[in-house]
């Protein structure tokens, strides 16, 4: 009986494999063309071919990431949500997942959550100073100020050094009540990115802080020269009349 059900196997075994790459080479024709209705911004008919794909292939991440990006392309942060968590489910590393769903929580300050993505995507990725970046600034909605500045310098130290990092470096210093090097970091991003109107609101706050009233008059009216309506110039503004200074 059991060479009988040997000899079975032996002889189903070229078939098994040809139905096994058969629904390979379909799901793999399946992504193709959900991605092509997906850049075409079909996404309930793209949703479709990758849920074919993810039928036919239902182990696989890259069926259930796609799904996903339809959802959230259609503004469905739940459903997108469910999706991703379904890739990770089976790729617990899957970096473009992970990618998106870090995005979606911090969108939606789950801050927890985006923690954790981010986390992730450090140890599987980690010379990358975004990444870094990015998680700094998670550490900051967190209040760990402390772990916002050790991201924050290794962002730096990878070759990141950027107006966005600079000024989450100067918020993780000011978090910690560390104003003299909250100042430095702060004057280092506006010298990096002249454009970043947050940093100089930001530099402002703790010129003040430290009665440089002066140079944080200076840097409210930088920040007013390059925009004078939104949250930041609204700040400005509210500061220079507090300051009594005329823009």
């Amino acid at each position: 009986m059991r060479r009988a059900i040997a000899l079975l196997c032996v002889l189903l075994a070229p078939f098994l494999m040809g139905f096994d790459l058969f629904k390979t080479l379909a799901a793999e024709e399946a992504m193709r063309e959900g991605k092509e209705l997906f850049e075409a911004g079909e996404y309930e008919a793209a949703e479709a071919k990758f849920k074919e794909a993810a039928l036919k292939l239902p182990k696989l991440a890259d069926p259930f990431f796609w799904i996903g990006r339809t959802f959230e392309a259609r503004g469905d942060a739940n459903r997108a949500v469910k999706y991703y968590d379904a890739a990770l489910e089976r790729n617990p590393s899957h970096f473009d997942t992970l990618n998106a769903a870090a995005s979606l929580a911090t969108a939606g300050a789950r801050w927890s959550e985006a923690h954790g993505y981010l986390r992730r995507m450090a140890d599987l990725n980690p010379t990358d100073p975004v990444i870094f970046t990015n998680l700094g600034f998670v550490h900051l909605a967190l209040k760990d100020y402390r772990a916002a500045e050790t991201s924050f310098r290794e962002a730096i130290r990878l070759g990141g050094g950027t107006g966005r990092t600079y000024d989450g470096l100067g918020l993780a210093f000011d978090g910690r009540g560390l104003l003299d090097e909250a100042a430095e970091a702060l004057r280092t991003a506006v010298e990096v990115e002249p454009t970043r109107i947050e940093a100089y609101i930001h530099l402002g706050l703790v010129c003040e802080k430290r009665g440089l009233t002066d140079e944080a008059a200076g840097a409210y009216s930088k920040a007013l020269r390059l925009s004078t309506t939104g949250p930041f110039a609204e700040v400005a503004k509210q500061r220079l009349d507090e300051l009594d200074v005329i823009y």
